[in-house]
């Protein structure tokens, strides 16, 4: 029997267990990610610098690419358009070096995912909350969702290689070679396959709910957000073909907002907004890299592509591989036109027997004994 101080402490400690819950005090410590947790130990960007719209869904958390709502593509804005990034080589081999379900794995985006669309109730809460951002599936304004299909025969399946428990194709029907592809979907929840670049309204989902996610139950009751504002008219003034910029916040480069843009003619002369200074055109020759030179036409510095192969192979360029020679066993000769190795019968006769090269003969190339 409990005495009479020990139920005083239960009763204290259930007391201040009812209140953390009461107060939402509990949820927060539950949240497997802060928002305000840096999204790796390379960057310094935080989740919520390059996210927006937090909200909690049946026990997840949704978000999308501020580069949705503000149009800039820069960091931290533009840290979430994801792009496939299906190489030549993993399509032909299916050698991965860079791919999205690549740069995933390495823990480039954190605990951020490409949204996992596993039901119609699913789809329809992140159309209801973010389909005034998404554009055409085969525009930029659109998102990769978790879905993948390796190289090889195997289909699609969600990231993670486990199987899809709910599809939405487009009409034209699910792809079905061999070449790895990525799904991307638009405005329609449609899903289209073999699109590869960045995606500026990326989703992006998390395990459990953020600290500063805000609970959704029913897609029907949700108010959609305001359309992205349109872009500001240019300057009449704007001088289009010379840009000017400065770091203002001394990070090393001049690309953020605010940092870049047209010069602009005046009474005065040319005037660069930026820093409010005078606009004076300089130019440099282009710097490439030891080992590369300016390409004119592209206007990208260039190297010639270096084909290494592994030990006991060489580079074939009419396909485009490393290829290695045909070893064939016990003596056999590869033949190009049947591509197998092949001996001739003659010389492999056993002891005690004679090869038969006569062809009007019944045993004719064979080995017969006398």
């Amino acid at each position: 029997m409990l005495s009479r101080a020990a139920l005083s402490l239960l009763s204290s400690l259930l007391y201040a267990l009812l209140l953390l819950s009461l107060t939402g005090i509990v949820n927060t410590v539950e949240a497997v990610v802060s928002c305000q947790d840096t999204i790796t130990t390379a960057t310094a960007y935080r989740y919520s610098d390059a996210l927006m719209f937090f909200t909690e869904y049946n026990g997840k958390s949704y978000a999308i690419a501020r580069s949705a709502v503000s149009g800039r593509q820069s960091l931290p804005d533009g840290y979430f358009n994801f792009a496939a990034n299906i190489s030549r080589e993993y399509a032909l081999t299916g050698v991965d070096s860079a791919s999205l379900k690549r740069m995933l794995e390495l823990g480039q985006y954190g605990a951020a995912r490409p949204v996992r669309i596993d039901s119609r109730q699913t789809l329809d809460f992140l159309l209801k909350r973010y389909g005034n951002y998404l554009g055409a599936a085969t525009s930029a304004r659109s998102s990769y969702i978790d879905a993948w299909k390796e190289f090889g025969t195997t289909g699609f399946t969600y990231l993670d290689g486990t199987a899809l428990t709910f599809t939405n194709w487009a009409a034209s029907g699910v792809y079905t070679g061999e070449e790895p592809q990525a799904v991307v979907m638009g405005s329609d929840g449609v899903w289209n396959s073999g699109l590869d670049g960045g995606r500026i309204a990326q989703i992006v989902e998390f395990p459990g709910k953020l600290d500063c996610a805000t609970s959704s139950v029913d897609p029907a009751t949700i108010t959609p957000p305001p359309p992205p504002p349109e872009p500001p008219p240019p300057d009449p003034n704007a001088i289009g073909n010379i840009m000017c910029g400065q770091d203002l916040n001394n990070n090393g480069y001049a690309a953020d907002p605010g940092e870049v843009a047209n010069c602009i003619r005046t009474p005065q002369g040319q005037f660069c907004p930026v820093g409010r200074t005078e606009c004076v055109e300089s130019y440099t020759a282009p710097l490439c890299p030891a080992g590369s030179a300016l390409e004119t036409t592209r206007d990208m510095c260039q190297a010639t592509a270096q084909n290494v192969c592994g030990s006991g192979y060489s580079w074939d360029a009419g396909i485009d591989r490393c290829v290695k020679a045909v070893l064939c066993p016990d003596n056999g000769v590869f033949n190009p036109v049947t591509d197998r190795c092949e001996k001739l019968v003659q010389n492999e006769c056993p002891v005690g027997y004679v090869y038969d090269a006569n062809p009007a003969s019944p045993t004719y190339d064979r080995c017969v004994k006398p």
